[in-house]
């Protein structure tokens, strides 16, 4: 047991022992009849939980003596939250888990931290506060205290996703700055380096994206021709036609076999009223899969035209 784990078990059975003769004061969800052993078990289970010490909840400094302490007091809200917390599990177990062998408690939700919140969300709040060196920031602090804990997701993927969301507000610098920061700490994460070739190749750095796409298509060759696929009609949409064809044309050098790739590629010259080079790539795309229905149709109403 090491020291502050002793010394919260000094502190409980300490008041346990003094009140053992006039019995616990101001029991209003413990049973009033607890006994000195369960209260402590119980005590140290709350302080284990949410990574905290006495004074969270009860009136007290740190510090101090324990006589100090008033224990019966209802003047920190952190007690009266832990009130309706405590009546929230036993809900969940007596009345939604009872018919099953599963039981719920506050580690369940918090793992050790007060505030039970998943890293997604802290670092969305962050970043309204902060910006990205906030995140930064945030996300090494959080890996030191937290790491290999369970506490908070900190993977790559977790990132990525706060990387999304910023791309959605328009924030595409602090989402680009991000997709760095993560391949910074994971070089080997495949989607970071697509991503980032994104970005490159929007801001016309086609060599640059070209490596980064290349390093996705060798680390994921079965996801990352989807990615570029998604990514050249995202551009589309965007109202950035020939970024998108420069992606497919890249993922045709990359991934020759790709039929999908001269389909779309034939589908973007359309677009751009190239109707020779939307002819040629169709066709290259149904000479890789003689089943490609989207681009024997296409095909055929350019042949009728």
């Amino acid at each position: 047991m090491n020291v502050f784990w002793r010394m919260v078990w000094i502190v409980v059975f300490g008041l346990a022992w003094g009140q053992q003769d006039k019995g616990f004061e101001n029991l209003q969800v413990l049973p009033k009849d607890i006994s000195r052993q369960a209260l402590r078990q119980q005590m140290i289970g709350f302080s284990q939980a949410l990574g905290v010490r006495c004074w969270h909840c009860h009136v007290g400094e740190p510090g101090q003596p324990l006589s100090t302490y008033d224990f019966a007091a209802d003047k920190k809200e952190a007690k009266a939250t832990a009130r309706v917390m405590l009546r929230m599990v036993e809900a969940v177990n007596n009345r939604h888990l009872a018919d099953y062998d599963l039981e719920v408690s506050c580690v369940t939700c918090h793992r050790g931290v007060k505030q039970p919140q998943l890293a997604d969300g802290l670092m969305d709040d962050v970043y309204e506060l902060s910006g990205l060196a906030g995140v930064r920031d945030a996300y090494r602090d959080l890996r030191k205290k937290h790491y290999g804990r369970g506490v908070y997701d900190l993977s790559e993927s977790m990132l990525n996703r706060l990387a999304f969301r910023l791309e959605e507000r328009g924030a595409l610098d602090d989402a680009a700055g991000l997709h760095r920061f993560n391949i910074e700490l994971h070089p080997d994460y495949a989607h970071g380096h697509f991503k980032l070739g994104g970005f490159d190749l929007m801001a016309g750095q086609e060599a640059s994206a070209r490596e980064r796409f290349r390093f996705a298509m060798e680390k994921q060759p079965r996801f990352a021709p989807t990615w570029m696929n998604n990514y050249a009609y995202q551009m589309k949409r965007a109202g950035k036609l020939d970024v998108g064809l420069a992606a497919l044309l890249m993922l045709i050098e990359l991934k020759p076999d790709h039929a999908n790739g001269y389909d779309s590629a034939g589908e973007f010259y359309l677009a751009k009223g190239d109707r020779e080079n939307a002819r040629k790539y169709y066709e290259l795309a149904l000479a890789k899969d003689p089943t490609l229905e989207s681009a024997a149709q296409a095909l055929k109403k350019l042949e009728a035209e």
